[in-house]
């Protein structure tokens, strides 16, 4: 067994992140099995994500076999702070990773 088999990561993102994303994608796979990329429906400030690179996400993200999209809805009626949405994302991801012994 590979010491970095048991490595879950969680990216947060969003479509302003999109031409960063490939790049993080390959790094990450060097030493982790199991990527999870977090994308909310909208941005956290509650205007939408550019639809077009939606679409580019997940074809990229298609490309790598342990690398899942997780897609999580924005609330317009619970209007909090970018950081409660952020936190939010991290805390789903977490719970989506497979891989969490510290628990």
């Amino acid at each position: 067994m590979n010491r970095f088999d048991n490595i879950s990561v969680v990216i947060q993102y969003s479509t302003n992140e999109f031409p960063f994303l490939d790049a993080n994608l390959k790094q990450c796979s060097k030493f982790s099995k199991e990527i999870i990329v977090m994308m909310c429906s909208h941005l956290f400030n509650g205007n939408d994500e550019d639809q077009n690179l939606v679409n580019k996400t997940k074809e990229l993200v298609n490309k790598y076999l342990n690398v899942r999209l997780i897609e999580f809805p924005f609330d317009h009626f619970n209007m909090q702070t970018p950081t409660y949405w952020h936190n939010l994302s991290r805390f789903l991801g977490f719970h989506f990773a497979s891989y969490r012994d510290w628990e």
